[in-house]
C-alpha cells in the first residue's frame, strides 16, 4: 500500500501542468445557455480526468490488494528471499499507476474531426512548448500498456503472481 500511495502521489504531481481538472470552467460551461464545442471540451476533460486519475487507479489498487489477500500473505516460516520477492512484485505492480498518466496523455492527444478531443489546439501547443510534450498518440498508448504489462509478466514468470481463475 505504501508503494502504491507514494507512486500515486508522484503521478498526480506530474499531472499538475496538464490542467486536467478544469472544474470552474466545466461548471461555467455546464450552466451556460449557448454552449460551444470548446465549452463542452472542459466538461469532457474533467470527466475523463476523474475517471483516469481518480477512479481507475483505485480499481487497479483494489485488484492489487485483492491479489495481496489471496496470494502474497506469507507464512512466518517462509524464507527471506521469498518475502523479498513478494515485496518486489508488489512494488512492480504499483508502478502500473504511471500507466494511467500515460493513458491520459494518449487520450488528450486524440483528434476528433476538426481538432483535439479534450483541449484546444492552442492549449496543446502551449503544453508542448512548456513541458516538451510528445505529440505521438501511439507512443503514449504503447508506454501505458507497458506500465501495466511488464510488472504482470515479470510476476507471472517469477511464479510470485498467479492468475486467479474462479471455478464455475
Amino acid at each position: 500500500m505504501l508503494f502504491f500511495s507514494i507512486l500515486y502521489g508522484i503521478m498526480l504531481n506530474a499531472a499538475i501542468g496538464l490542467q486536467a481538472f478544469p472544474v470552474a470552467r466545466a461548471l461555467h460551461s455546464l450552466f451556460k445557455r449557448n454552449k460551444s464545442h470548446e465549452d463542452l471540451k472542459y466538461l469532457v476533460r474533467l470527466i475523463t480526468a476523474v475517471l483516469i486519475f481518480n477512479v481507475s487507479p483505485f480499481i487497479y489498487f483494489a485488484a492489487i490488494f485483492h491479489h495481496l489477500r489471496l496470494q502474497l500473505i506469507c507464512p512466518i516460516n517462509e524464507d527471506f528471499w521469498a518475502t523479498v520477492s513478494h515485496i518486489l512484485i508488489i512494488g512492480l505492480l504499483s508502478i502500473g499507476v504511471f500507466g494511467f498518466y500515460r493513458l491520459y496523455h494518449c487520450i488528450m492527444l486524440i483528434r476528433w474531426r476538426s481538432g483535439p478531443l479534450l483541449y484546444s489546439k492552442r492549449e496543446l501547443m502551449d503544453m508542448k512548448k512548456k513541458r516538451g510534450l510528445c505529440m505521438d498518440v501511439k507512443a503514449h498508448l504503447f508506454s501505458s500498456i507497458l506500465y501495466f504489462a511488464i510488472p504482470v509478466l515479470l510476476g507471472l514468470l517469477s511464479g510470485d503472481l498467479r492468475l486467479v481463475v474462479a471455478n464455475r
